[in-house]
């Protein structure tokens, strides 16, 4: 029997990820933790008052602008590093999620442009820093580790959210969502070196 169906578990090995790495899981992690995601947008766009005919445009207009900018994103990160760019991404969704609290229909529009932006950027940005930290023999444990962590992190978003969406109603979300972001985008400029690997 091949000695990776024998002894699996000696192939997962977090430990011997590095620094930068994990630096990576902690931020995502944390923007996770406190991020809206697009259900909530269509939510929130129907509650600033969008007619329900329009919000499949507004989706529409969400995935066009997605579609527009993930490759001048890819090549922005190359020329000023990815760390860089994604707090840009942290920014936009930030200033997004701040146009959604207007309570406009023109804010909820914007939201959704500017949240096909965050969209270019946010998983490819994070796949390319993974990519660039995590040895080849340890790609699947980066990953593993990676999106077990985004994945709770968004499960207890979407409870909080849900609860504070339902008992204060649809705007305090957004707004821990945009000040969380922004914060985390100053954060993550600040300390862009360390996602650099050695």
């Amino acid at each position: 029997m091949p000695l990776l169906l024998r002894h699996p578990i000696r192939r997962f090995r977090p430990g011997a990820l590095s620094a930068p790495f994990y630096w990576l899981v902690a931020f995502q992690s944390l923007f996770s933790l406190f991020a809206m995601n697009y259900s909530f947008m269509i939510l929130k766009a129907g509650d600033n008052g969008m007619a329900l005919a329009m919000i499949p445009m507004a989706y529409t207009l969400y995935n066009l602008i997605l579609s527009l900018f993930a490759i001048p994103i890819g090549k922005m990160a190359d020329r000023f590093g990815k760390a860089t760019l994604l707090s840009i991404i942290y920014m936009a969704f930030g200033l997004g999620a701040l146009a959604m609290t207007s309570g406009s229909i023109l804010g909820a529009w914007l939201g959704f442009a500017i949240y096909g932006f965050f969209a270019g950027g946010f998983n490819s940005l994070a796949k390319a820093i993974i990519s660039n930290t995590a040895p080849t023999k340890l790609k699947a444990t980066a990953y593993g580790v990676y999106y077990t962590s985004i994945g709770v992190s968004t499960l207890i978003s979407l409870v909080v959210a849900g609860w504070l969406w339902d008992n204060v109603g649809s705007t305090l979300p957004f707004m821990i969502a945009s000040l969380s972001a922004i914060l985390l985008a100053g954060f993550l400029f600040g300390m862009r070196k360390r996602f650099i690997s050695e």
